[in-house]
């Protein structure tokens, strides 16, 4: 998506650190690639100037990559999300899918984007229509998209998928637990057959064991269906776990870019080396090791295996 006016004065950022190699490697054959995105926000019925949320930023997405996408609040991740998936229109810059500009005016190209790109977000319960039920709810995107095929089937085939029963498909969002909100907001999401999968904060709402649980399952489902991964999170502990490439965001700009190994081990922008000194010591990346050995265990009762019976049934 092109970007109609310039950037202000002052808005253009250095390259990040240790981004062009990655960067430009990436860039040959990339499913997802901001170039130059910039994004501003100004303030209604306010006199000013623009908040810059995003400044300058390029990075490419190839297929089957697992880019995780880190800074703290305000740095720009979620902004970056929105506009690599159309939801917003960049102030300058573009997005390039498939190596074309992503324009709203090319409505084939963004309903391509929309079937090939899906998004988790931080609240299952917000994104989930409270008065559909489950199975309607994970259908939803196929009669959007208009996805031929056994919509019933596809959507037993994901709830086993994520770990739920059958009979879950009858049930309602409230009846749920917030870890099971989440795994059918993952169902949800990749019942179209995307290509990329963007978790925007999707586990930093729930409780640590359960947290877990959600990124082991993140962690088997994009290896199954082959998915290109971009985790958004402040917490570079859960990135460690499940990507392979780590791109820093700071006050809206791209500072580091780089293997996962290479940024946790050598970071070479001090942000980012700020960041890492304060990741708890306490990892929840032990806590999903704990959850993975234990997959055959009993499920925890933080997470129930099943949903809560209705009224009905009781």
């Amino acid at each position: 998506m092109t970007g109609e006016g310039g950037m202000d004065g002052g808005a253009t950022g250095g390259g990040a650190t240790g981004s062009g190699e990655a960067g430009g490697a990436a860039g040959h054959g990339a499913v997802l690639r901001a170039v130059g995105l910039s994004k501003a926000y100004r303030p209604r019925g306010f006199r000013g100037e623009a908040v810059w949320a995003l400044r300058d930023v390029s990075l490419a997405v190839p297929a089957g990559d697992r880019l995780g996408i880190v800074g703290e609040s305000g740095s720009g991740k979620s902004t970056l999300a929105r506009l690599l998936l159309a939801l917003e229109e960049p102030t300058a810059g573009s997005v390039l899918f498939n190596g074309t500009p992503v324009s709203k005016h090319d409505r084939p190209l963004v309903a391509e984007l929309r079937r090939s790109v899906q998004i988790v977000f931080q609240d299952p319960l917000g994104s989930l229509d409270p008065r559909m039920r489950i199975g309607d709810s994970i259908a939803e995107p196929l009669r959007a998209l208009r996805i031929a095929g056994d919509h019933e089937a596809r959507v037993a085939e994901l709830l086993e998928a994520v770990g739920l029963p059958l009979r879950a498909a009858r049930r309602y969002p409230h009846q749920f637990s917030g870890g099971q909100r989440q795994r059918i907001a993952i169902a949800r999401a990749i019942a179209p057959h995307p290509r990329v999968l963007i978790a925007d904060e999707a586990v930093s709402a729930l409780d640590v064991s359960v947290r877990a649980q959600v990124l082991n399952l993140l962690d088997s489902l994009v290896e199954h269906f082959g998915l290109t991964l971009l985790f958004v999170s402040h917490d570079l502990g859960v990135v460690r776990h499940l990507c392979t490439r780590v791109a820093v965001l700071w006050q809206g700009r791209l500072v580091e870019d780089g293997p996962a190994d290479e940024v946790y081990e050598q970071p070479r922008h001090a942000y980012t080396a700020g960041l890492l000194r304060a990741v708890p010591r306490l990892a929840v990346l032990a806590a999903a090791q704990r959850a993975g050995a234990a997959a055959t265990a009993a499920p925890p009762r933080t997470e129930p295996s099943t949903p809560q019976p209705d009224e009905e049934e009781r």
